[in-house]
């Protein structure tokens, strides 16, 4: 769901987050990265949400 907020994970329909915890180290770059790809949809998101309650 959390990177459903990546456009490009969206259009791609690869929306599963990778779970760096047994991994190498290098997965937890790549599950930071999705984080960040997805965090300006999330804060997009919720100034909208934020604003619809304000306004309605």
């Amino acid at each position: 769901m959390f990177r459903s907020f990546d456009p490009v994970a969206e259009r791609d329909g690869d929306l599963e987050m990778a779970d760096p915890w047994y991994g190498h180290d290098d997965a937890f770059d790549q599950t930071y990265a999705e984080v960040l790809a997805a965090a300006d949809g999330v804060v997009g998101y919720v100034r909208a949400a934020l604003a619809a309650a304000h306004h309605g």
